[in-house]
C-alpha cells in the first residue's frame, strides 16, 4: 500500500526487491519518489503494437490462347482485386484498428471487385 493509493495483488507479487534481484517487473515505488519522473521509467508497461494488414490483393488470369481463338478473341482475362482484406493484430492490447487513430473512427472498408477483360 502507498501514499497515493493501493496496488493490485497482481502488480505488486513478483516484483523487484532487494531479496528477488532478477525479478522482470519494477520495482514498486510511491508517485512522491523521484523515481516516478520521466527520466526513471522503464519500459515494462510498454505493450507491442505491431501489425499485419493485407491491404491489395489482385488476382488475374489470362485465358489460354487457343481457347481464345477458338472463340475469336485477341485478348480475354480475368481478374479479382480487393482492399483492406485482412488485419492481424492483439486485440487485448490494442483496441482498435492502429491506422485509425481514434476509437470513435469508423473501420476500413473492404473492398472486392471482379472483372471481365476481352478485346475482339
Amino acid at each position: 500500500m502507498g501514499f497515493d493509493g493501493n496496488y493490485i495483488d497482481y502488480y505488486a507479487q513478483g516484483r523487484w526487491t532487494v531479496d528477488n534481484i532478477t525479478a522482470d517487473k519494477p520495482r514498486i515505488f510511491m508517485r512522491s519518489e523521484e523515481y516516478w519522473r520521466d527520466s526513471h521509467l522503464t519500459d515494462y508497461d510498454y505493450n507491442n503494437l505491431a501489425f499485419v494488414r493485407l491491404k491489395t490483393l489482385e488476382l488475374s488470369y489470362t485465358i489460354p490462347k487457343n481457347i481464345q481463338n477458338a472463340i475469336r478473341l485477341k485478348d480475354a482475362k480475368v481478374y479479382v482485386t480487393g482492399q483492406n482484406l485482412a488485419l492481424l493484430y492483439n486485440a487485448f492490447v490494442m483496441k482498435q484498428d492502429p491506422e485509425l487513430g481514434e476509437t470513435s473512427s469508423y473501420p476500413l472498408m473492404k473492398v472486392y471487385a471482379m472483372g471481365i477483360k476481352i478485346a475482339f
